[in-house]
């Protein structure tokens, strides 16, 4: 489990904005998670994976709600 704040969530709204994509600060808070995750532990099991497997590890992160419900 991972813990995240508001400034990290409104931070990660604006990562996502900037590539285009508009959701709600609900589905900013699982990005912002993913992206702490991958600050601690996340990022030393990326690293061991792409050493066993030769390849970057793949994640699908459902980004839902729209932007313009909480504009």
């Amino acid at each position: 489990m991972v813990t995240v704040t508001e400034d990290a969530i409104i931070a990660a709204r604006s990562r996502l904005a900037a590539h285009g994509l508009f959701v709600e600060p609900t589905a900013a808070a699982a990005y912002a998670g993913l992206l702490t995750w991958m600050e601690g532990p996340g990022g030393e099991w990326s690293s061991r994976f792409r050493r066993e497997t030769g390849h970057p590890p793949q994640v699908v992160l459902p980004l839902t709600g729209a932007g313009l419900k909480s504009s």
